[in-house]
C-alpha cells in the first residue's frame, strides 16, 4: 500500500497514464484504490484518477517494489525560476 503524498507527481494522473509511463515497472498491478476524500474503496480502472492522500494497493514482483514506491511518491518538479 502506498499513500500518494501532497505534491506528488502522480496526483491528478489516471491509472492508465501512470501505468503507461516508461519509468513505471510493467510488472505491477493496481488492485485497489482508497479515495481519501470520498472515503471509498474501488478496483481501479484505466480512467480513474489518483489524488493526493489516496491509498494505492499494488502487487508487484519483489525487485520492483522500491521503484514503484519511489515513482508513486515522487514530488512534482518545480518549474519556477529564481
Amino acid at each position: 500500500m502506498v499513500v500518494v503524498p501532497q505534491d506528488a507527481r502522480v496526483a491528478g494522473m489516471s491509472i492508465k497514464d501512470i501505468s503507461a509511463s516508461r519509468e513505471f515497472p510493467s510488472e505491477c498491478i493496481f488492485i485497489a484504490l482508497y479515495n481519501n476524500e470520498k472515503k471509498t474503496f474501488s478496483i481501479p480502472r484505466a480512467e480513474d484518477v489518483v489524488n493526493e492522500g489516496d491509498q494505492l494497493f499494488i502487487i508487484s514482483v519483489a525487485e520492483n517494489i522500491k521503484e514503484v514506491v519511489d515513482f508513486l511518491t515522487a514530488k512534482k518538479t518545480s518549474t519556477a525560476r529564481t
